[in-house]
């Protein structure tokens, strides 16, 4: 019992769930970053829209769920 006194568990998988959180607002904005390149080099117009469309929603959802979990956590 004493054990789990000294780490705090609850600490412990806050700080793992905002460390991985923060990784995935990385992996976002990697991806973004990736299809803007690609975009320069292959423009297809129809589906470069919807591609960049994608990208800054997927960016915007991973920064709102690291936001929220900072806050709530």
């Amino acid at each position: 019992m004493d054990l789990f006194n000294i780490f705090n568990i609850n600490l412990i998988i806050k700080i793992i769930f905002l460390l991985v959180t923060g990784m995935y607002s990385v992996f976002a904005f990697v991806v973004f970053n990736q299809i803007r390149a690609m975009n320069t080099i292959v423009y297809v117009p129809n589906s470069s829209r919807i591609l960049s469309f994608t990208s800054i929603a997927h960016l915007i959802f991973a920064l709102s769920l690291f936001l929220t979990a900072l806050v709530i956590l």
